[in-house]
């Protein structure tokens, strides 16, 4: 891959955000909170949360590297600095590895997931179980 691939990519990711599938607003705030701890966790940045789904992220030089909001199922980030790859990766691999159970902990065991081809091709041919059977003369006596 090229390093225009690549930094087209980055730039089409900041551009459209990343579509978190979420349903609500609330779930919105759990999964920007999930994502804040995550990142507190590492010493190399400061998390500032601004609103309910809004972070600020701090690099390790004390510079505001990126501001990270949720809105209409949609996760953006806006950077400041140009060396973001960092913490675009770190965001990346926390959503990688952590969406499936934040939505298992937010929705139960009903978490909607996208089907397979497969699955959804046997789901729209599901078998007749009863046999078709033809008409009895006793069937036809009342005409």
């Amino acid at each position: 891959m090229s390093n225009d691939f690549l930094s087209l990519t980055i730039k089409s990711l900041l551009e459209n955000g990343i579509n978190l599938h979420l349903e609500t607003e609330e779930e919105e705030e759990f999964y920007l909170l999930k994502l804040a701890e995550h990142l507190k966790q590492s010493d190399k940045y400061n998390v500032y949360l601004k609103s309910s789904r809004y972070i600020e992220i701090e690099n390790e030089d004390f510079q505001i590297a990126m501001d990270v909001f949720v809105t209409e199922s949609t996760l953006f980030m806006f950077p400041y600095v140009e060396d973001i790859y960092e913490v675009f990766a770190e965001i990346l691999k926390f959503i990688s590895e952590n969406h499936e159970k934040i939505l298992l902990e937010l929705r139960g065991s009903g978490l909607s997931r996208i089907e397979s081809p497969e699955e959804i091709k046997s789901n729209l041919f599901i078998e007749d179980t009863e046999e078709f059977e033809e008409p009895s003369s006793d069937d036809l006596e009342w005409i």
